[in-house]
């Protein structure tokens, strides 16, 4: 069984990474001019999972629907939670996701909560790009329904970028950056940007160390900065 796609997560220098539940720790000496990164294994999910969402709050790691057959149509609302200072405790089950079941969601943390944005579920059998969002209050809570977002939401299932100010950047099927702050999300639309389709989705999102906030599409790298200015680069220039 092969999942083509791998979600990542980071909490105090570590990474970890699904399906496969791995933390890649850095393991640095005080001599050390660099850290050194090992792997080492998590507890097993409780069952196959692929084109999930993870996000780390509280000091848990949430993983969050997904499929359990790169082939299945079946996406389900299962949650999972992992005490990272204990995970010899194993995995805990959350509340499930309201509504459908969703894979390739887009996930983030803001304090002890989680949020989970758009995803694709199915209806008839046919994939149907979500624009539901949603917000856990923490382990041991229950998932509250936030206005929808204004597009689609659907790419590569990475975590949402935080900046400092709370707010969780997303990026759109249409090829445009999504910013959610306390209940609203605005858009930032893209000049030239192609016809929707899964081809001009954001696959991943990033902040970089200036605060602008970047975004990876098949036409090319767009990128939002501090003064509100949105530019389109193409793959010349990536």
């Amino acid at each position: 069984m092969l999942f083509r796609s791998l979600a990542l997560c980071t909490d105090n220098g570590a990474m970890i990474a699904f399906a496969a539940a791995l933390r890649l720790q850095a393991e640095a000496s005080p001599e050390a001019e660099r850290a050194d990164y090992a792997f080492s294994p998590l507890p097993d999910l409780p069952r196959p999972t692929g084109y999930a969402a993870g996000a780390i709050a509280g000091g848990r790691f949430f993983v969050i629907g997904g499929v359990s057959d790169p082939a299945s149509t079946s996406p389900n609302r299962e949650v999972w939670s992992l005490e990272l200072a204990r995970t010899e405790a194993g995995w805990t089950r959350e509340a499930d996701l309201p509504g459908p079941g969703l894979l390739v969601p887009a996930a983030g943390c803001h304090g002890q909560s989680v949020y989970v944005f758009g995803g694709m579920s199915f209806e008839a059998g046919k994939p149907k790009p979500s624009v539901a969002a949603y917000r856990l209050a923490g382990s041991g809570g229950a998932w509250e329904r936030l206005p929808d977002l204004p597009q689609p939401r659907v790419g590569i299932n990475s975590p949402c970028p935080v900046l400092p100010d709370g707010s969780l950047w997303l990026g759109l099927l249409t090829g445009d950056l999504a910013r959610y702050k306390e209940g609203k999300t605005d858009i930032f639309r893209f000049k030239n940007s192609p016809t929707p389709t899964l081809d001009s989705m954001v696959n991943e999102v990033v902040v970089a160390a200036d605060g602008s906030v970047l975004g990876a599409t098949s036409f090319g790298l767009i990128a939002w900065k501090k003064d509100r200015k949105s530019t389109r680069l193409n793959s010349s220039h990536i």
